[in-house]
């Protein structure tokens, strides 16, 4: 079917029916939200604040940290939580996820950092919790993530061990995680970051109690790690793996207690430390697939954490350079040929976020036949509403047109455009038939729809898709094609 023979109306998000304030599903609220070029969601999220549905409130909340951090109007949308949190009871679950918002948008500005922080701590002190969380300490560290990753590792760091029921721990589950490894390597590898992570973190981290001080040694190596200290972090492995042979050896973490998790788990992770240091360094790729190896011998029985644990890597190498991101496959690669991706114990969506991620590796790498292969096969499960999906088809359209196959190209872009239901997807799909219709010397009313419904995106979307470049050669494309039919 090309593409042209089908109303375009028919493909883009329309206009969905407006409920009565108050009386809106989140479903409503979506798609009025879709509706909206962009720079317009700011104020339909400030207006929803304090609807009546919980759920539509979330979201407007949700809408509003995003959109305020995308139009830089932080300061307008503190201005809005103020006015909104002097209208709602203070003992009420609405009042207090506005409190923590409003403590997310001021920890975004500099010199309002330490304000921030101490909201968060007179939220966590008052028992307060967010809607959409189980504690208050979720919402701390999410904005921590986002505004101060070397905090992020000693508060979560700290807060882990300071759980002696071992819950924390469970929660997270390893101590790259807890230390936000795969935000800060790539953060210092990009030189975006010049934290020393062994004197300004490792000093301000709690010392674990002396049944638990494994913790901190793996701690030691992880900041040694972040620092590009890589042989250095493998001794201390090395060194405390010897000091762990005395803990249990028919310890099944799969049955156990979160306390007992906290005190044994780490001997079942060091492989895992161990090959994230050869990962990351680059070199000794030999070595770190037989640390993987050991590290899925020892969780046999949890092919899911195993996955999901070594997927950490994957995320930090993608946050990094592009040499970095070439390396991807080195994980993924063992994940697919332990056969984790066939067993039936782990999620469909967690097993074609790994496709895809593989995918992605062997894109940036432009060994184009292994990605396309890995993309046909995330595609053949195709749901409209999985990301990984929707990502592996773009991807296999992008193929096709770098292998000079136009038709096949549209062919996939067409299918992205009407049965993703992703209004970002569906943009995306129509910059790129925007592209190879223009390729195609078609008439500019033709492509004019598809550029029009890129004005008015998210800025990096926009950004990252690259549709000024779309739409700035649609000019220039309908200029020419005016002067060379008079």
């Amino acid at each position: 079917m090309r593409f042209h023979s089908v109303p375009l109306t028919a493909l883009v998000v329309g206009l969905w029916p407006v409920a009565a304030f108050g009386q809106r599903t989140r479903e409503q609220y979506e798609q009025e939200r879709e509706s909206l070029v962009y720079v317009d969601r700011f104020d339909n999220a400030r207006t929803a604040l304090s609807d009546t549905n919980q759920e539509v409130a979330v979201q407007a909340f949700r809408d509003l940290l995003d959109t305020a951090k995308q139009l830089e109007k932080n300061q307008e949308a503190i201005a809005a939580l103020d006015q909104y949190l002097t209208q709602v009871p203070e003992d009420s679950s609405l009042h207090h996820h506005a409190f923590y918002i409003r403590a997310r948008l001021l920890h975004r500005i500099p010199e309002q950092n330490e304000t921030a922080v101490a909201l968060f701590k007179q939220g966590i002190a008052n028992g307060w919790k967010p809607l959409d969380r189980a504690t208050g300490f979720w919402a701390y560290k999410d904005s921590l993530w986002e505004n101060d990753p070397v905090l992020y590792a000693v508060e979560v760091f700290n807060d882990l061990i300071a759980d002696a029921t071992g819950e924390a721990y469970l929660k997270r589950g390893d101590h790259m995680v807890s230390l936000g490894v795969d935000l800060l390597w790539p953060l210092k590898k990009r030189g975006q970051a010049t934290v020393s992570a062994t004197t300004e973190i490792l000093p301000k981290l709690t010392k674990s109690e002396e049944a638990l001080a494994h913790h901190t040694k793996v701690a030691e190596a992880l900041c040694m790690m972040i620092d590009a200290r890589y042989d250095e972090a493998v001794d201390v492995l090395v060194e405390l793996s010897s000091s762990l042979q005395g803990m249990p050896e028919n310890y099944d973490p799969t049955s156990a207690s979160a306390r007992d998790a906290f005190l044994y788990n780490e001997k079942l992770n060091i492989p895992l430390y161990l090959a994230a240091v050869r990962v990351l360094e680059g070199n000794h790729l030999d070595q770190a697939s037989v640390y993987m190896r050991e590290f899925l011998t020892l969780n046999a029985n949890r092919p899911h954490y195993v996955s999901r644990k070594l997927m950490t890597l994957v995320y930090a190498l993608e946050r990094a350079g592009l040499e970095e991101q070439r390396r991807m496959t080195q994980v993924t690669q063992f994940l697919i040929e332990s056969g984790l991706h066939t067993d039936p114990r782990l999620p469909k969506d967690h097993i074609l976020h790994l496709l895809d991620m593989h995918m992605g590796g062997y894109f940036r790498q432009q060994n184009w036949e292994p990605a396309k292969s890995f993309a046909l096969q995330v595609v053949a499960q195709y749901d409209p509403k999985s990301d990984a999906c929707n990502n592996s088809l773009f991807a296999l359209g992008c193929i096709h047109a770098l292998e000079g196959k136009p038709t096949e190209a549209e062919e996939v872009f067409v299918r992205l455009l009407s049965d993703s239901s992703s209004p970002k997807w569906k943009r995306v799909a129509q910059s790129q038939l925007a592209a190879l219709w223009m390729s195609e010397k078609k008439p500019p009313e033709e492509i004019e729809p598809l550029v029009d419904g890129l004005e008015g995106s998210a800025p990096d979307e926009a950004g990252f898709y690259q549709y000024d470049s779309t739409m700035d050669s649609f000019r220039t494309y309908s200029a020419l094609y005016v002067g060379t039919t008079k």
